[in-house]
């Protein structure tokens, strides 16, 4: 599919494929955003009338034009503050509507590679090639253009690339679970499979002075995909599974996973190996399939 193509298939399917409450807030990012920048516009034209009057009534009497402002000046407020606010509220808006998404759906959309989609690229400009013609004429479209949260949601829609966000954060944390459970350099996994268990090679530490247990980084990731693989919630961590994932260390290497219904039991040891035991075999291929990858 060519890139003509993506963006007629988004122009078809990006407002009917998000629910009504995205919808509403959405709209509601979109009105707060376009009556921001029209308060800032019109707070900028009082403030500078402001300053032109004061400078006029004083002018006659003041040398320096830093005493000008005397009455009027606020701490770290001026202008060009409002201008710079007027220049980067698109990258607010667009980033809170990423966020939203992200939070909501539990996956990792880049809201800079929608930034810079949407928005004009600054011209290059330093102290020895000020460019000020070109960044003053950069600064003035910031400052009077308007970012269509409708333009937001293509830009998201084309990240996905067809797929929905249940589908983009299942592969997310399937991709996360795979690289987790394989070594970049050598190409080899970093775990088998036993009958009903997959046995990791490394994903915990022991700590001789505080005679506790914790799990990596990379085991906590792949902790996320057993949580999922058990209860097909996106976000839901069971309770023992919440607590292997928290920042305390654990005094028991063994935890059994009571009442799940694909999970046994993960146990720690002390070169480092943890064992994650399912009800059944079947259940240990199709994660070890699914979510690890059989090959790199």
């Amino acid at each position: 599919m060519n890139a003509l193509e993506k963006l007629q298939a988004v122009q078809i399917s990006a407002d009917n494929q998000i629910s009504e409450a995205d919808r509403r807030f959405c709209k509601a990012h979109q009105s707060a955003y376009k009556e921001a920048k029209d308060m800032l516009s019109e707070l900028k034209y009082i403030w500078e009338d402001a300053l032109n009057r004061q400078h006029q009534l004083l002018e006659p009497y003041e040398t320096s034009r830093y005493t000008l402002d005397k009455y009027i000046s606020v701490p770290n407020f001026s202008v060009r503050d409002i201008e710079q606010r007027l220049e980067n509220i698109h990258r607010v808006f667009i980033n809170n509507l990423v966020d939203h998404f992200n939070s909501v759906y539990k996956v990792s959309l880049d809201s800079q590679e929608i930034t810079d989609t949407l928005l004009p690229q600054k011209p290059k400009s330093d102290c020895f090639s000020p460019n000020t013609e070109a960044v003053d004429e950069y600064e003035k479209m910031m400052r009077s253009m308007t970012v269509e949260h409708k333009d937001v949601l293509d830009q998201i829609f084309i990240q996905l690339g067809g797929r929905t966000f249940l589908e983009r954060a299942l592969d997310e944390i399937k991709e996360a679970c795979h690289k987790a459970a394989w070594c970049t350099y050598s190409g080899k996994a970093e775990y088998e499979l036993k009958n009903d268990a997959v046995r990791f090679t490394y994903g915990c530490q022991f700590s001789d002075l505080f005679e506790k247990w914790e799990l990596t980084d990379s085991m906590k990731k792949i902790l996320r995909g057993l949580a999922y693989f058990e209860s097909e919630i996106l976000g839901y961590y069971p309770a023992a599974i919440e607590n292997l994932l928290g920042y305390s260390r654990l005094e028991d290497p063994h935890v059994e996973f009571t009442s799940y219904t694909k999970l046994h039991s993960l146990r720690m040891f002390k070169n480092g190996r943890v064992d994650v035991k399912f009800k059944n075999k079947n259940y240990a291929d199709q994660f070890a399939s699914e979510y690890l990858g059989l090959v790199c």
